[in-house]
């Protein structure tokens, strides 16, 4: 008998020995499984989270960005509403934030040196106020007086006049704009163009660099329509060569 249980014993033994023994990972999962490991996961969770600590909004370095892209950071996570309201996301100040040309979101690392673009101006709009500071403020500004053209220096309560050109060319483009629609108010007695509706007519450039009649029928934006060629033709001769000429410049 007692032989017997010895080989049992034996056998026993033989079977605890040979047991493959289980990964730290293994364990940790079977110790879910059975109950035993919650907690020992959630602190395996928070030990992973601190190998990719979150960039704040603070500020981010160059050593920051080679975190992120080496997978050992990440950028501050953006919680969104389930009630579908709207949140804002700061942008940390080394970089920037652009939707490319197929509306995708994009976001580069910015570099000493950069143009400023309209995205990184708070409120993301331009306004005709930043154009008119942008061509005008503390630079000259060319406008028309009651005879001449006149220029100067613009300053905090001049660089957006109404009338302000960056040119002298400019002012006399919109001279003969404004000529050729007076012209066109007197010829046309009262007539205005429908559209599409029947042909009407404009001034056009030709290739040999004079002015003649064309006709149409479709709506071009900023041109000027008469009733007939022959009151176009009438328009050409009222204008004279250099309005005409200053109103079909292309450098201005």
């Amino acid at each position: 008998m007692a032989r017997r249980n010895d080989k049992r014993n034996n056998r026993h033994n033989r079977k605890r020995n040979n047991k493959t023994e289980l990964s730290p990972f293994e364990s940790m999962l079977l110790g879910a499984l059975l109950g035993k490991s919650t907690e020992m996961i959630a602190k395996k969770m928070a030990e992973e989270a601190k190998k990719t600590p979150d960039i704040h909004v603070e500020g981010i370095t160059n050593k920051d960005i080679d975190n992120i892209n080496n997978g050992n950071a990440t950028l501050s996570k953006l919680r969104i509403p389930a009630d579908g309201s709207a949140v804002e996301y700061p942008i940390p100040d080394g970089l920037s934030f652009f939707f490319d040309e197929e509306g995708k979101l994009m976001v580069h690392k910015k570099i000493e040196g950069d143009a400023e673009t309209p995205d990184d101006k708070e409120g993301n709009h331009i306004t005709y106020d930043d154009v008119l500071k942008e061509l005008y403020y503390e630079k000259t500004a060319y406008w028309v007086s009651s005879s001449n053209i006149k220029h100067t220096t613009t300053g905090e309560g001049s660089y957006n006049d109404i009338n302000n050109c960056t040119s002298e060319a400019q002012c006399k483009r919109m001279v003969a704009f404004n000529k050729l629609q007076n012209i066109a108010k007197y010829l046309n007695k009262g007539w205005k163009p429908d559209f599409p509706g029947s042909i009407k007519y404009t001034i056009c450039k030709n290739h040999a660099g004079g002015y003649s009649p064309i006709g149409n029928n479709k709506y071009q934006a900023g041109a000027i329509y008469f009733r007939t060629e022959d009151l176009v033709n009438e328009a050409i001769r009222i204008m004279g060569k250099e309005s005409i000429n200053d109103l079909f410049l292309t450098d201005w």
